[in-house]
């Protein structure tokens, strides 16, 4: 496993749970951007190949309304590589997330993102439209990229999250847990190149948290680029890479705030 290190400058700030605000709206493929610099397409513009940079972020960081969230941070999510983000609550993990998927623009740094990485991302606290039924959010997902709609795969996916004796239920009805592996299921089915997760095992048992583990290990082998924020220790050992956000950062420089980044839509 690579031990990947943030860098001297460290991290501070907060992670503030990445709440979804609208379960109808496409995470689609975003550019990046340098700070400071006006929009323009920074993507590549060749297909990933396993081991081949998706997302490189270079001494980035991120400020919001005066307050620091994350320290300057250079990191490389790779096709094929299980990446987590790790830290003590504040250091900076949900802030690098947003980043890295583009909902938000760094405030010093780059961020640079592969043309074909689409990037799909699933927050720590899920929001959905409660009248759906639980095949139609996948189904919907997949509508909503343009992509071809599986029935087989999407209930494969549902299977192997134990969910398949649920899809005739509202999402209305699912218990926290249910909701959190439905979440991750939206992610996956969408077979982005960057899969981005926060805290995707938190609000589950060991079983159900293993089930997923099992898929973004399997996700990862099949050539995307998929990165997790955890403290989930079953989670680390499984991952390929780590970027430890504790690694140059004394506790004394974590202070909480109560802003809210809110960057994914869901």
């Amino acid at each position: 496993r690579d031990q990947q290190h943030p860098g001297s400058a460290g991290q501070h700030g907060v992670d503030e749970g990445l709440r979804n605000q609208n379960a109808e709206q496409q995470v689609g493929a975003v550019g990046r951007q340098d700070a400071h610099q006006p929009q323009d397409d920074r993507r590549d513009a060749t297909a990933t190949q396993l081991g081949e940079s998706v997302c490189v972020v270079d001494d980035a960081s991120y400020e919001l309304d005066g307050t620091q969230l994350l320290r300057p941070v250079s990191a490389d999510f790779r096709a094929g590589a299980l990446t987590v983000i790790t830290g003590r609550s504040g250091s900076g993990k949900t802030t690098l997330l947003a980043l890295a998927s583009g909902w938000l623009r760094p405030s010093t740094g780059t961020v640079r993102l592969h043309a074909t990485a689409q990037p799909s991302a699933c927050a720590a606290v899920p929001i959905f439209a409660d009248d759906l039924g639980v095949e139609e959010v996948l189904v919907l997902a997949l509508a909503l990229r343009r992509s071809e709609v599986d029935r087989d795969r999407i209930r494969q996916l549902l299977a192997a999250l134990g969910l398949s004796e649920l899809t005739r239920r509202r999402v209305s009805e699912l218990s926290g847990g249910e909701r959190q592996r439905l979440a991750v299921a939206r992610c996956l089915v969408t077979g982005a190149r960057l899969l981005v997760f926060d805290e995707p095992t938190a609000q589950l048992d060991r079983a159900s948290a293993d089930r997923v583990v099992n898929l973004l290990v399997r996700a990862a082998r099949e050539g995307a680029s998929v990165v997790c924020a955890t403290h989930d220790r079953d989670l680390i050992e499984a991952a390929d890479r780590v970027v430890d956000l504790d690694a140059t950062v004394p506790a004394s420089t974590l202070r909480a705030t109560s802003q809210d980044v809110d960057p994914f839509p869901f």
